[in-house]
């Protein structure tokens, strides 16, 4: 599976990556199965719609991380790779040892992903920011 070498650790704006730019489909790239997967969390971040991942339903992300997974044990390829570490991203609770996983250290470079994933985790309410139930303030001495 997939393996994060020292020498791998780069920007996910690194110029190795530039002829990466201008896909805008998995289908682009030629994959040679089918799948159905989020084409915005396999692109270059300049091709990237970020609006679209954040507003992903919470079971398609985590099939696009468990169908990607599966897939790059056949085969390492560039959308699917970043497919997986996106999800992987946008899916993940923050916890403080979580700065030394793979999909923080790829991602470390996107700011967008980052601005993504709050609103995407925000939405879906998955940090239980609010309770079940939403209460009005009950402010002393109004009607």
């Amino acid at each position: 599976m997939y393996i994060l070498r020292e020498e791998d650790k780069r920007s996910v704006y690194d110029q190795k990556y530039n002829e990466f730019i201008g896909f805008r489909t998995l289908d682009q790239f030629q994959l040679g199965f089918s799948v159905d997967l989020e084409p915005n969390l396999g692109l270059h971040p300049f091709s990237t719609d970020y609006i679209k991942l954040t507003m992903l339903n919470i079971k398609y992300a985590m099939r696009n991380m468990t169908e990607s997974r599966r897939i790059l044990y056949e085969d390492e390829i560039y959308p699917m790779i970043n497919v997986h570490t996106r999800a992987a991203f946008l899916l993940s609770d923050g916890a403080p040892d979580s700065g030394k996983s793979l999909h923080f250290s790829n991602v470390r470079d996107d700011m967008m992903l980052r601005y993504a994933r709050l609103l995407f985790r925000y939405r879906l309410n998955m940090d239980e920011l609010f309770g079940s139930e939403i209460e009005s303030p009950v402010w002393e001495g109004t009607l």
